[in-house]
C-alpha cells in the first residue's frame, strides 16, 4: 500500500504528480468507478535513473467514501480485483 504523500512522484500522461494530485485528476475525468475500486491507472517513476512501471489502484476506505487506499504493483498484467485479493490476503496473515 502507497502513502499519499508529497515525497512519492509518478509520471502519468507526461505528467509527473504525486497520488494526491493524480487521485484529484482522475476524478476530474469521465471515467466512471467500478464497484469494488474507483480507478486503476498504469504510471511510470524512476528508481537508480530507470523506469519502473507500476499498476496503481485506488480503493475507496470502508466508512469514508471521501478517502481512499491506494495499492500498487509492477505486475501491470494484473486486473485490480486480482490485486485487491492480494493485499487483502496480506493484511489477513498479518493480522494473524
Amino acid at each position: 500500500m502507497l502513502k499519499k504523500t508529497k515525497k512519492a512522484y509518478f509520471r502519468y500522461r507526461g505528467r509527473i504528480m504525486n497520488t494526491k494530485t493524480l487521485y484529484a485528476n482522475l476524478c476530474r475525468t469521465k471515467w466512471s468507478t467500478k464497484k469494488k475500486y474507483l480507478y486503476s491507472p498504469i504510471v511510470s517513476f524512476d528508481v537508480d535513473r530507470q523506469e519502473a512501471l507500476t499498476k496503481l489502484v485506488f480503493v475507496s476506505k470502508r466508512g469514508d467514501k471521501d478517502d481512499c487506499l491506494v495499492l500498487g504493483t509492477t505486475k501491470t498484467s494484473l486486473r485490480p480485483q486480482e490485486i485487491i485479493k492480494m493485499y487483502s490476503r496480506g493484511w489477513q496473515i498479518r493480522l494473524l
